[in-house]
């Protein structure tokens, strides 16, 4: 197995669920308001 593939991919699906976490707080942020 490639390690820095897997380096890759796992940064890659970090920063996406950080992106999906932040506007879904946004959201219900501005909801709540």
């Amino acid at each position: 197995m490639n390690i820095r593939l897997n380096q890759f991919i796992i940064i890659y699906i970090y920063i996406y669920i950080y992106i999906y976490l932040y506007k879904y707080k946004f959201i219900e942020f501005h909801l709540l308001l």
